[in-house]
Parts: structure tokens; C-alpha cells; sequence
């Protein structure tokens, strides 16, 4: 009985159903076992059954009626399945397993009703408790639906003809949208012809030491896409507020220091310049996040949520270091961050994997680069983990010469002045080409980047004769 006073939802017969048609053709439960556990099924003796023709089938025993018994038996439990009898009237309840995934799936349907019931019954003592936090509870529940909500059969295994036969067809279907089958664009020309894009299902690390233009670079790849491509992109930001991350793009549009807007340092022509852009962002479907106290399972939940609502194909995150630690229920913070940057990473390689779009964040660089002779970073220069290297399908370096006093540098074959030249250095990576450099040109009154080619002081996107952007 549930907490309500009514029977908990379900399908006794369609339990016996299953377990019957297994009994009859014992080969029927690989259609069902990544599917279906034991603890799914109503009934106790429904559980040792199933959980019995499981292991079974994990050991390559022959499954029916008699083989099944005999199994129970000497594991001892034939008593609490229901004994020799109950198990022969299941063999009578179907005719053959045509009909298993069918009844299976409602099997599995009414074992989730029940947990969503226990989750909500958990939830309401838990707020009528005085001792409880009451965000504590919120985030036990959506955690726990969560779990609920996602649970799904594992995708089947496929065959490499099967694989390469999505392909053709993903190829020669065209359309608008940048993922199909790849990733996003930056619209920066030298990058994507030197790299390509930022593939779909990769996490992608921006490291840089601070003052090198980071979060800067991130922020014109996002909104590049959601301006110019109409995409729909997201940024999390626990260094900067929303009203910081807006200033700095509206700089560039305004073509003035993004200081000068939070300083309300703004000639008015300018100011009666931002209407115009007002109009325009209406059509620029760049979302922003600023909560600064979310750890990570809050970030990775809000990411899924963004990702789910308005369809976006690209995430910011800005940056790993400064995610706060996470609180395991009552225990301690944990101690090594090193280990908690990993479990960082790790998590958002994940959450990038599952919703099949690249994840970019931003990483700090160990100071210890500012002791050697050659300031360009390197891998080891990743600060607090080597996780991020290991986790990483992509990581790029900024590194800014004329910060150290740099003069001169050679980019295509010529000696050019350093003064606004930012190297994206490439790291990794994991699908393409790596331990080059891609010049970029900045402007830091309106922080924007441009092709190092383009004669241009301003943020310039990749544009084709059509006037789209090439994804």
C-alpha cells in the first residue's frame, strides 16, 4: 500500500506474461535483459525468477522449464519463487514470446510509476521534517526524477555496416541546420580551414594564462552561431555576470570598450545606437546562466534543461576551475581538488557524449609556465588535473607574445610585429590536426578577435558569397 491508502500501479499478469514466454523460449531474454532488471518486477517471486533465468543465461544454461527449477533449487530459493508448480502455471499463461518486448515495456513502465510514487512520498516527509534544508530536498527529488526520467534501454550494438550505412545517409541529406552529423563552425576562416569544426558529442578545453583573451574567444565562437546562424547556444558563467557577458558583446557591435558600458561612459549618440541592437538580439538565440553557487551535478542538470527548452547546439562554460566544490549529503567537502576538477571533466564529457553537442570550457594554466624561458603552454601547463588533458577531444592554447615582451614573431613565413597577434595554439586533438597554431588578430577596447588576414580591427565572421556561415 502506498502512502495514499491506494495499491501501488502494477501488471501482475503481464509479469507472469514475461516470465512465462522466457520459460518457453529460454533465447527470448537477450530481446530484454539490458531492458529489464529484476528489481522492476511487482512480485518477490517474480524477482527470484527473473533474476534466476538472468544468471542463467549470463552462464550459457540452457533455459526452460525444467532447467530453471532445478537452478532455484540449488540455489534455495524454489521455496521463495513460488515452488516447482507456480512456475509450470507460467509456462500456461502464454503461447510463445512474440509479445515479450510489449509486455516487458509494461513491466518497466509500472516500476517507474512506483519510484516516482516512493520519490514523492520520500519528498513529503522529508518537508514536514523541520531539521530538513529545503534545498537539500529540492535536489534529492530532481535528482532521484531525474534518474527515473532518463532511464532508458541501452542502445543495441551495431554492426560496422550498419554504422557506416547512418552515415551515407546522414551525408546526403541536406539542410540549414550547422549538427547534422559534425559540429559548429567557429566562423573564424583560418581556424576552421586549418582544424575543420567543433565536433558534436567533444569536449572542447580553452586554457589560457588570465589577460590572454579566453573567455573573449569563447564567447565570439557562441555568438557567431547564434547571430549569424540563427542556432540557438548557451554559456554558463561563474566568472562574469550576465550583465558582464552582455556588455562585452554589445561592445563589439558598439564598437567601444566594454568598460565604458559599465561605467555608463557612453556617448549618447551610442547610447540611442543600443535600440538598434536591442531589435536585432531579438533574433540572437544566445542564452546565459550566472548562478555561481551551482556545483556540478547542478551545472550538468541546467545544461540538459537549457539543452531540452530551447534546442541549443553549443555550451559555453566559463570556467572549471572556479565551479564550486561539491557536498557529498552529509560528508565533507572533498579534499583533493585535483581529483574533483576530474570528476569536472568527466562529467561534462559525459553530458556532451549524451546530448551529442560540443561542451566548451574554459581552463586556467598553472603559473609555473611564467617560470620558463618559452611562456607557450603545453599540456602539463593544464592547472590542478591531468584529467582535463585525458578528457579533453580538443584543447586550445591563447598565448598573447607582446604580454612577454615579445616583439617579433613568424607567421606565414614572415616577420610580423606581435602588438594585437593571439596564437591559438592546438594542443590536442583527438579527430584532426595538432601542435600547430592558428593566428588570430585582437581588439581589446571591444575584446574581439578577427583572422589574423583580415586587414580589419574587428570581430570579422566567416562569411561565404551566399552570406551564411560555412558549417
Amino acid at each position: 500500500m502506498s502512502g495514499v491508502g491506494k495499491l501501488l500501479p502494477s501488471a501482475i499478469e503481464l509479469e507472469e506474461a514475461v516470465l512465462g514466454a522466457l520459460l518457453l523460449e529460454g533465447g527470448a531474454i537477450d530481446q530484454i535483459e539490458k531492458m529489464v532488471k529484476a528489481e522492476m518486477f511487482y512480485k518477490d517471486e517474480h524477482k527470484e525468477i527473473y533474476h534466476a533465468i538472468y544468471i542463467m543465461n549470463k552462464q550459457n544454461i540452457p533455459i526452460d522449464l525444467l532447467t530453471t527449477t532445478n537452478f532455484l533449487r540449488t540455489l534455495g530459493k524454489l521455496e521463495f519463487a513460488g515452488g516447482a508448480f507456480y512456475l509450470s502455471e507460467l509456462t500456461n499463461r502464454v503461447s510463445s514470446a512474440a509479445n515479450l518486448m510489449y509486455h516487458s515495456m509494461i513491466v518497466m513502465q509500472k516500476y517507474m510509476l512506483r519510484q516516482i510514487i516512493n520519490i514523492s512520498f520520500e519528498a513529503q516527509k522529508e518537508a514536514y521534517d523541520d531539521t530538513s534544508d529545503v534545498f537539500d530536498i529540492l535536489d534529492s527529488t530532481m535528482k532521484n526524477l531525474e534518474a527515473v526520467r532518463d532511464f532508458k534501454m541501452d542502445k543495441p550494438e551495431q554492426k560496422l555496416v550498419e554504422v557506416v550505412q547512418e552515415i551515407k545517409q546522414e551525408v546526403t541529406t541536406k539542410d540549414n541546420q550547422i549538427e547534422v552529423l559534425n559540429g559548429i563552425s567557429t566562423g573564424f576562416r583560418e581556424f576552421d580551414s586549418k582544424i575543420g569544426l567543433l565536433l558534436n558529442g567533444s569536449l572542447i578545453i580553452i586554457a589560457a594564462r588570465p589577460g590572454n583573451g579566453k573567455s573573449s574567444w569563447l564567447m565570439a565562437i557562441l555568438y557567431n552561431v547564434a547571430k549569424y546562424h540563427k542556432i540557438p547556444v548557451a554559456i554558463f558563467s561563474y566568472e562574469m555576470t550576465n550583465i558582464q557577458v552582455a556588455a562585452r558583446i554589445l561592445a563589439k557591435e558598439l564598437n567601444v570598450s566594454a568598460g565604458d558600458i559599465l561605467r555608463k561612459n557612453l556617448l549618447k549618440s551610442k547610447i540611442d545606437e543600443i535600440d538598434i541592437h536591442i531589435t536585432a538580439f531579438n533574433d540572437v538565440p544566445l542564452y546565459m546562466e550566472d548562478n555561481q553557487d551551482d556545483d556540478i551535478l547542478r551545472l550538468v542538470k541546467k545544461i540538459k534543461m537549457i539543452v531540452k527548452k530551447y534546442g541549443c547546439k553549443a555550451v559555453g562554460v566559463d570556467y572549471i576551475q572556479i565551479i564550486p566544490q561539491i557536498v557529498n549529503d552529509k560528508k565533507n567537502q572533498m579534499s583533493n581538488r585535483d581529483l574533483e576538477v576530474g570528476a569536472i571533466t568527466r562529467a561534462l564529457k559525459r553530458t556532451a557524449k549524451e546530448l551529442g553537442i560540443p561542451i566548451i570550457a574554459l581552463s586556467q594554466l598553472s603559473r609555473k609556465l611564467e617560470e620558463r624561458r618559452d611562456k607557450r603552454p603545453i599540456l602539463s601547463d593544464l592547472r590542478e588535473s591531468g584529467q582535463i588533458e585525458g578528457d579533453a577531444d580538443m584543447v586550445q592554447f591563447l598565448y598573447r607574445p607582446e604580454l612577454y615582451d615579445i616583439k617579433e614573431e613568424i607567421i606565414y613565413g614572415e616577420k610580423v610585429n606581435t602588438e594585437n597577434l593571439v596564437e591559438n595554439i592546438i594542443g590536442k586533438n583527438r579527430f584532426g590536426a595538432h601542435s600547430i597554431f592558428i593566428p588570430l588578430r585582437w581588439h581589446g577596447p571591444t575584446t574581439s578577435f578577427s583572422d589574423w588576414s583580415n586587414s580589419g580591427d574587428l570581430f570579422q565572421p566567416n562569411i561565404d558569397d551566399s552570406g551564411d556561415l560555412p558549417f
